[in-house]
This record gives C-alpha cells, sequence and structure tokens, in this order.
C-alpha cells in the first residue's frame, strides 16, 4: 500500500479516519502505536475550530508524525502541536491546512533520547544578564545581575558526553524578525506564537543551535527538524511542503553569520568607522 494519504476527499476529519482505508493504513504505519491514536486524534482536533475544518490528510499526516516520534500532541506537553492555517490555492480561494509544529520540549526530550547530550538548556534571558556578545569565544551572562523582568533574549547552551559545549543567543528582536518571515502563523491571533511566544522563542533558539552543524543530530531529531513547519504528505515525511518558506524553513546557521558580516562590512564603510553588531 502506497504511503501516501493524500486524497482528494473533502471529509470531516472524524469521517475521515473511520474509513476503513485509513484505518487500515493507520495500522500498517503505527502498528501496537495506532491503539487509541484516533481518540486521541479527535480531542486535539475538537479543541480548536480552524483545525476541525482542515484538510484531513493533512491533520492525518501531522499527527502519525508525531506518534511516530513519540511526541505528545496534548497541548500542555509542549512536545508537538498541529497547528492551521489559512493556504491560498491557484484558483485564488483558501484551503485550510495543518503544519507539523515542533515544541521546545519535544526536541529537547528528542535530544536527550539521543544518548548524546550531557546538558541541554534554553533560557530567558532578563535585562541584565546579557554581558557581552563575542561570537568566536561564546556569549557572555550573569544571571545574577537581573535588573528587570523586561525579556531581551533567549539563550541556548548544550554540553556533549565527549566534552564538547555551546552557547546561541538570540534577542527577542531577532526571534520576531525570524519568525515574522518563516512563520505563517506568527499573526495568527490563535497561533503558538501568540498564544505561547516563550515556549517558541526557545524552541527557535533551540533549534538554530543543534542545527549549526556542531551538534550531532540523530536520526530522529533529524526527522523532527525536518518536519517542523511543514504539511506532510507522506507518513515516512519524505514529501513536505513549507508554505513558510518554499526553498527551507530555516537559514543554516553559517549563512546567517556571513549574513551578519557582510552588514557590518556596510554599516562601518558608511559611517567611516567601527561597527559593533550582534550576531543572532
Amino acid at each position: 500500500m502506497s504511503n501516501s494519504i493524500v486524497k482528494k476527499e473533502e471529509l470531516k476529519l472524524k469521517d475521515y479516519i473511520g474509513k476503513e482505508t485509513v484505518q487500515k493504513f493507520i495500522k500498517e504505519v503505527l502498528g501496537t502505536k495506532s491503539t487509541g491514536f484516533a481518540t486521541n486524534l479527535t480531542q486535539v482536533v475538537s479543541q480548536n475550530e480552524m483545525l476541525k475544518n482542515a484538510d484531513s490528510p493533512s491533520v492525518l499526516n501531522a499527527a502519525i508524525t508525531a506518534t511516530l516520534l513519540d511526541l505528545n500532541l496534548n497541548p500542555s506537553f509542549g512536545h508537538a502541536y498541529i497547528v492551521p492555517f489559512n493556504n491560498k490555492q491557484k484558483d485564488g480561494s483558501y484551503k485550510v491546512m495543518a503544519q507539523f509544529i515542533l515544541g521546545y520540549k519535544g526536541l529537547k526530550q528528542l535530544a536527550i533520547r539521543s544518548g548524546q547530550f550531557k546538558a541541554l538548556d534554553t533560557k530567558t534571558v532578563f535585562e541584565g544578564q546579557y554581558v557581552e556578545d563575542d561570537s568566536f569565544l561564546g556569549f557572555k551572562f550573569d544571571w545574577k545581575s537581573k535588573k528587570s523582568n523586561t525579556v531581551v533574549g533567549y539563550a541556548c547552551r548544550f554540553e556533549l558526553i565527549n566534552g564538547f559545549e555551546k552557547t546561541f543567543f538570540m534577542t527577542v528582536e531577532q526571534i520576531r524578525e525570524h519568525a515574522e518571515k518563516y512563520s505563517k502563523t506568527y499573526s495568527h491571533k490563535y497561533g503558538q506564537w501568540s498564544v505561547n511566544f516563550d515556549g517558541m522563542a526557545s524552541k527557535t533558539v533551540t533549534k538554530l543551535c543543534l542545527n549549526s552543524g556542531e551538534a550531532p543530530l540523530s536520526i530522529e531529531m533529524q526527522k523532527a527538524i525536518n518536519a517542523d513547519q511543514g504539511v506532510i504528505n507522506d507518513s515516512k515525511t519524505e514529501n513536505i511542503e513549507y508554505p513558510d518558506n518554499p526553498e527551507a524553513e530555516d537559514v543554516p546557521l553559517e549563512e546567517v553569520i556571513e549574513e551578519k558580516k557582510e552588514a557590518m562590512k556596510e554599516n562601518k564603510a558608511s559611517k567611516g568607522g567601527q561597527a559593533k553588531i550582534q550576531m543572532p
């Protein structure tokens, strides 16, 4: 049986997953994990009015992806989410589709399971705690010097079993710019960025830190990062569309750094002096 379950029928999710062919497909793909799958999925969908009207195959594939990765879709766990959005069709009409969104706690769970991380933590950075930006020698913080409850950014640090460690930092402004550029649901009233900015900001800085090319990524982590913010068209996550950015969801860290360096050179040249730049 084909791994693609994208069909043309416009059925409500409950009716769609109740079809004999879809039930058979779910059991073939999930095996023992299929027990209670349909019930749990309908409960998650029932909590979101827009998701109830979303394209059923896209909802199902997002849920299958989360289940195969052992990530709970209950929002209270913060592992993963199924997020609806209006997708413009070629004829100018709109169709509600569903994206798989990886949560910060889900990403952390996958890292822990890989057995290669001695430590992985992400912190909210308040005014006064951010001391120095030295992207080559490392970001420096003074956690005891908090001046107010004003959040200035988010920092992620990991340490591997072999002793290698890395710290990464993004200001709130940089995170907002990143979200606005790469997330269709950023400005959505009921999207995760609106209802859970702290969690999504933590996920973003953690994901970019781990995806910098310096952290070992298990097969599960690679699949989760690859599927993040995508409309999944097959159960193996081999056919994914990224409505937020058709080319790629995230720009590699190396490219971001080079872009910042070029901006620094241009800024320095235009001002005729030295320019200081914040790395993301």
